[in-house]
């Protein structure tokens, strides 16, 4: 069967009509019609046309003497190919009309013919070239074409036997094809009276001369007639496949009144069907009427194909007493037609219709019949308050109005991903268009503002088992957001929780608010996709691994993602999201529900890990979800519960030591032994071990990746080749002889490698797995009571003499006095600036110094600063001070700006960083000249700064040790 999706706005206006409320639209339903075939059965027995049409004078004045039995096919064939051109659908409907004139006998006067027929597959006919089609059909329903003559009695039952076979015998080319379900319609127009040829003859023959119609009206027969009329529509035309009207053109209501009720049972077939009376049964007196019923009539039969029209009533006041008034036309209207029903054929009476919103004339199109009732249309009419001008109301009797919607149709869906699984995201596109597939009409008002925006849901309805797809429960939905790319495109994301599993069928619906402040609908539930298949997921988790952990180490999540058809993993991970919260048993939220990065890369699995620092038993509670289209967390399935229990940490300490020395971390040490030899072989330690003291074997650190721990010294930078390695003394002590060390300076770093710094079984770091120390060999006290003793002493006393004299020579050449001032400035979001750290340093006689600051809370360190004096420069006359190196941990190069102090008491910011909860650091250093003097120096300069800054080593805190000589620290 083809299914359309179909939508149009009938606004079905006639003249008296008022109200102006919108009638409710049907719930969503499939329909069950892929066409109409529409067969009028017209009366034109003598007292139809009378004597005008060759009735004999005994018929009395004709009920019909405006032919409006010829106007009411030909009016509506006019009104169905206009649904035909205009229906938004795809493959339009086929719509057939015959004509079966019939009285005491039948005659064909117009075969099965398709309205707007496709000119080549899925292509229909133009209206241009449907409107010379139509014009030879008007002229083959003419009264001209019929002739003056009549068809005589009215023997209806005759008429409904060759309707059936009308139906029966429709031509292969245009019959229904197998599978195809077609609404099939019969159209009676009568003036509502039974009587036959047989009955009249039979009592004439009995000697009964007078006997006539009237008789057969009164004596029971043309009652017994219609109920055997009645048995035949059951028959014959059985619901609900068929529908039977019946309109009786009755101007002098002869008939209508007395046989109105036997045709009850013929069009309601004996209440087998749902009947409205007022539309199957109705009595007419001249073409307005006609015309009112007639598309009355058509808009129930489209219905029944198109079962979205939603009718909407304008009342145009018109002609006297009343002069015409401002209507409203609401937006996205694709065809507006004008009737004019006219008091007599000619004059042809003028009118002008005007937007006055818009302030200018609105062009018309006259169309069709030329006749009592004149159509005028207007092609796609702009919204807004119209008016309608007659030149002579004399001339015309009623105006009445009806439009048809914009043809609106939807753009074939993009669905993405094209496989849907639950516990998933997928996104819906697609465009709301016109059926000749240009852009709909986007409305703006004089300021550029979107005026009439659509209101666009989408809808998903469950389809498992077959369910009647009027029946379907709706699953869910939700808003599509126009995309602004596009002119009326609109995108929808939407999460598939664990509930979704199975056949959906896909809808959107699109209202518009007018300006009357009614809700207007323009999709109507429109099917987007018929079967859209949904495979279940679920998620199956697997615990928390350790189950029992010891504390700040790491304990993994895993939970896989599954077909819940075929327990295959789901690859739709990467747009899921894992939240974790750890509660102790007393229900205290010790971490509160976060987001949690997914360390899987394999299809269909999570997996993350985290830390709980404090020792205890605690829930951990784990939610899968994925973000909605406004980015807030939507879980899926239920939440995930399992215990842990978090033992207390098993710290390791690396420490560096001398035999019969106490520990030394982080600072200055002298080696053993003492004497000024060269060569002399140094003892150096290594020991690893608990928070207890005790040893640790490096083995279960390491999982013996790396069985001894690594020892390096440098001079200068250069390694220092030691000549040995590190050998095990006893559990977790290592150590190592060497005299490769002579006088100078050293840095000497030990470290364990394990990944990512992590230790094995239950250990883990109570410090960083390395420390850096300096190594100063210093003289010896011993005197010497050998000659080659007292030289060497000798020596070295000349040495130091010269080097104290020239000290003391440069000091009293480059004095160094004053104050440098290290702060640490930190500015919060009120914009109030706090000072966070500070340090003063005193300078004083020697040329270099070097300082360690430390930040206390750790965070940040300024590791050193060195300030010299220039040698060279005449600080009797000018001179200069040089920060010869000053390294701040953990701020990037491009943050590091340079000092240029050049004033006394100035001062340059070294450092700015901006952290990402807003907090703003300024290192600054100050140079204070108010209390303490420089001397002849009156700048401050950077000279020669390191290549590298910040995060280069370890941090070094919580000193503040001056230290003189070429010492270097950090």
């Amino acid at each position: 069967m083809k299914k359309w999706f179909i939508i149009i706005f009938f606004v079905m206006l006639w003249g008296g009509t008022s109200d102006s409320t919108v009638a409710q639209t049907p719930p969503p339903t499939d329909d069950p019609y892929d066409g109409i075939d529409v067969l009028f059965v017209i009366d034109h027995s003598g007292s139809m046309g009378g004597p005008e049409f060759g009735s004999d004078r005994l018929y009395g004045p004709a009920n019909d003497p405006l032919n409006l039995r010829f106007l009411a096919p030909q009016f509506s064939t006019q009104e169905l190919s206009q649904v035909r051109l205009y229906l938004a659908t795809d493959p339009k409907p086929d719509i057939h009309v015959a004509i079966l004139a019939f009285g005491d006998d039948t005659e064909q006067l117009m075969a099965w013919t398709p309205l707007v027929p496709d000119v080549a597959v899925g292509t229909p006919m133009t209206p241009a070239d449907w409107n010379d089609e139509l014009a030879n059909l008007f002229d083959i329903l003419s009264p001209q074409r019929f002739g003056a003559r009549n068809l005589f009695f009215t023997n209806f039952n005759n008429a409904f036997d060759d309707a059936r076979d009308f139906f029966q015998a429709m031509p292969t080319s245009l019959a229904p094809a197998p599978g195809e379900n077609r609404l099939r319609v019969v159209v009676v127009v009568t003036d509502g009276a039974a009587c036959t040829r047989e009955e009249i003859f039979s009592e004439v023959a009995n000697g009964n001369a007078s006997y006539s119609c009237n008789d057969v009206l009164n004596d029971g027969s043309a009652q017994r007639h219609m109920a055997q009329l009645a048995t035949r529509a059951r028959t014959y035309f059985p619901a609900p496949n068929y529908e039977i009207f019946v309109v009786m053109l009755d101007r002098n209501n002869t008939y209508a009144s007395q046989v109105s009720p036997w045709w009850n049972d013929v069009v309601c077939q004996n209440n087998a069907v749902a009947c409205d009376l007022a539309l199957r049964n109705a009595v007419v007196r001249d073409e307005i009427e006609l015309s009112a019923q007639i598309s009355r009539i058509i808009n129930q039969v489209t219905g029944d194909v198109v079962p979205e029209g939603l009718v909407t009533n304008i009342d145009i006041p018109c002609c006297p007493p009343t002069v015409p008034a401002t209507f409203t036309v609401l937006p996205y209207q694709q065809i507006m037609r004008l009737r004019v029903f006219k008091n007599q054929p000619q004059p042809i009476p003028s009118f002008v219709l005007t937007n006055q919103s818009l302030g200018s004339s609105v062009p018309t199109t006259p169309q069709g019949l030329d006749t009592l009732i004149e159509t005028h249309q207007i092609d796609n009419p702009q919204p807004g308050q119209y008016l309608i001008t007659a030149g002579n109301y004399d001339l015309i009797r009623e105006f009445s109005l009806d439009s048809i919607s914009i043809a609106s149709n939807v753009s074939s869906p993009t669905i993405s991903p094209a496989s849907l699984t639950a516990l998933s995201t997928f996104q819906v596109e697609t465009s709301i268009i016109r059926t000749d597939g240009l852009p709909l009409e986007l409305y703006k008002d004089s300021s550029g503002n979107t005026i009439y925006p659509l209101t666009v849901e989408l809808r998903l309805y469950d389809a498992t088992a077959n369910i009647d797809p009027k029946q379907r429960p709706l699953k869910a939905k939700f808003p599509m957001q126009l995309n602004s790319t596009s002119v009326h495109t609109y995108l929808a994301q939407y999460v598939l929780d664990d509930s979704f599993n199975g056949a959906y069928e896909l809808r959107i619906n699109a209202t518009f608010v007018g300006d009357d402040g009614i809700t207007y609908t323009l999709l109507n539930d429109r099917r987007l996709r018929d079967n859209l298949v949904i495979a279940g997921a679920y998620v199956q988790w697997e615990g928390l691994n350790p189950g029992s952990q010891r504390a700040q180490r790491p304990v993994s999540l895993r939970g896989l993602v599954l077909n819940e058809q075929t327990g295959t993993p789901v690859d739709n991970t990467g747009n899921m999201v894992l939240r974790l919260e750890v509660q102790a048993l007393d229900g205290t939220i010790v971490k509160p529900f976060a987001e949690y990065p997914n360390t899987s890369a394999s299809s269909g699995i999570i997996e993350t890990s985290f830390v709980i620092d404090t020792a205890g038993a605690y829930n951990v509670n784990a939610q899968l979800g994925i973000p909605d289209a406004l980015g807030n967390f939507v879980p899926l399935g239920p939440t995930f519960s399992a215990p842990i229990d978090i033992r207390p940490p098993q710290l390791v300490t690396l420490a560096l030591s001398q035999p019969n020395q106490p520990e030394v971390e982080a600072q200055r040490f002298t080696l053993v032994p003492l004497e000024l030899t060269t060569n002399t072989p140094t003892t150096i330690q290594v020991e690893i071990r608990d928070q207890n003291g005790v040893g640790v074997d490096l083995g279960l650190l390491t999982n013996g990746l790396q069985p001894l721990p690594v020892l390096t010294i440098t001079q200068n930078g250069t390694p220092i080749d030691l000549g040995a390695s590190l050998t095990q003394v006893s559990t977790g002590v290592y150590a190592i002889t060497t005299d490769a060390l002579t006088l100078g300076e050293y840095r000497l770093e030990a470290s364990v490698n394990t990944p990512n710094e992590q230790l094995g079984g239950d250990y883990q770091w109570s410090a960083p797995p390395s420390a850096s120390f300096v190594l100063n060999r210093v003289t010896s006290p011993t005197v010497y009571t050998t000659i080659g003793g007292g030289i060497a002493s000798l020596i070295l006393l000349a040495i130091l003499a010269l080097f104290i004299g020239r000290r003391i020579l440069e000091r009293s050449r480059n004095p160094l006095k004053g104050k440098i001032t290290i702060r640490i400035i930190t500015t919060m979001d009120d914009g109030i600036e706090t000072e966070t750290f500070r340090r003063d340093i005193l300078l004083n006689s020697p040329p270099r110094h070097t300082r360690i600051f430390g930040r206390k809370d750790g965070l940040m360190t300024i590791a050193s600063l060195t300030i010299s004096t220039n040698k060279n420069a005449d600080f009797s006359r000018s001179g200069m001070m040089e920060v010869k190196e000053c390294r701040i941990d953990n701020v990037p190069d491009t943050q590091i700006t340079v000092p240029q102090l050049i004033s006394s008491g100035d001062s340059r910011d070294i450092a700015m960083v901006v952290y990402d909860d807003g907090r703003v650091d300024r290192y600054v250093i100050e140079k204070d000249t108010n209390t303490l003097d420089f001397g002849s120096p009156d700048s401050f300069n950077w000279s020669n700064p390191p290549t590298q800054w910040g995060g280069g080593g370890p941090t070094v805190g919580g000193f503040n040790t001056d230290i003189g000589g070429n010492t270097k620290i950090g």
